[in-house]
């Protein structure tokens, strides 16, 4: 698991760093082509403004020479030397903001789905686990406080083999605090949010009838099977069972305990493999990701910025020889 954390952080780090990188290769591409483009309009102006003033010249001096007409007064005071600036600028930005918006989009739901649930498994995994140990300790103590309480009814408590080093002062109080936090166990371990991290074969002998135990109590499941074992441990610790059922309900935990080991490593070892699959999941979309965003910025952001700045390039190239033509 600690592998995947690694490589998925160093993907993580890789995609924000081309990310970053294509960013700022774009930057100068945009200014590039701004100025570009203002150049060109600037040219164009400045020809256009000469133009206008040669023909103006020309026709004040035909009036002059031809029609006798008083020399018109030439000047360019409406001539403005400040530099033109070409706003242009959105027919770029919003190319660019389609690729931020890209990779925003990506990362929200990279990050709400995929790693929100890979953290909800990683904190799902240890409460699952813990409330499975808790539930073997319980049926355990479960078993000793059942025993205890009943023996004390027929008068061979505990304490009388422990006079003076018993700690305990009434063992069916203790019992009923153990059938609590079974109970409380029991349902904290099957929240609709941990069924991801249970495994099937756990659901399956939790819920429906299994032939998988000896003792015929868990036939119909261990969910039913321990209501009635503490229905049992009850009966037992009131002395209102026979031997039979006492025999039987001591052989039950003793399978259910050996049982719980082997539900406990196959828990854990299932939801290692569910978290591990998830973490794989964000290593592949990161890495799908990275691969999109290296496409699309040299298949078309790269191409088309470069495409513009040289048509821009060759035109402004023209305007150059403009003046030729003009005259």
């Amino acid at each position: 698991m600690g592998d995947f954390k690694i490589e998925m952080t160093i993907f993580l780090s890789l995609g924000v760093a081309v990310f970053c990188v294509c960013i700022i290769m774009i930057i100068p591409f945009y200014f590039s082509i701004l100025k570009i483009e203002n150049t060109l309009w600037n040219n164009i102006r400045e020809k256009a403004y000469k133009r206008y003033f040669e023909l103006k010249q020309t026709i004040s001096e035909r009036l002059k020479d031809v029609h006798s007409h008083p020399a018109i007064e030439l000047n360019d005071r409406h001539h403005s030397e400040k530099p033109f600036s070409f706003k242009s600028y959105w027919n770029y930005i919003w190319r660019v903001f389609i690729y931020m918006a890209a990779v925003f989009i990506f990362s929200v739901v990279n990050i709400n789905y995929f790693y929100d649930k890979c953290a909800d498994y990683l904190l799902y995994r240890p409460e699952v686990l813990k409330n499975l140990i808790n539930l073997q300790i319980a049926h355990t103590s479960l078993s000793i406080w059942t025993n205890e309480a009943a023996y004390g009814i027929l008068g061979w408590p505990m304490r009388l083999q422990f006079p003076y080093s018993y700690p305990f002062e009434n063992s069916k109080e203790i019992l009923n605090e153990v059938i609590s936090k079974i109970n409380y166990s029991n349902s904290a371990i099957h929240k609709k949010e941990y069924s991801t991290i249970l495994s099937h074969t756990f659901e399956h002998i939790f819920y429906e009838s299994n032939q998988d135990f000896l003792t015929d109590i868990f036939n119909l499941g261990m969910y039913t099977s321990k209501l009635n074992i503490i229905n049992e441990a009850n009966l037992i610790a009131n002395n209102l069972a026979s031997q039979d059922v006492w025999w039987g309900f001591n052989s039950a935990l003793r399978e259910l305990d050996r049982k719980y080991n082997s539900y406990i490593e196959e828990i854990d070892k299932h939801s290692k493999k569910v978290i591990n699959d998830q973490m794989q999941i964000i290593v592949i979309t990161l890495a799908v990701f990275i691969i999109f965003t290296l496409i699309l910025y040299f298949g078309f952001y790269l191409v088309f910025f470069w495409g513009e700045k040289n048509y821009l390039k060759k035109i402004n190239s023209v305007m150059e020889i403009m003046p030729q033509q003009f005259g």
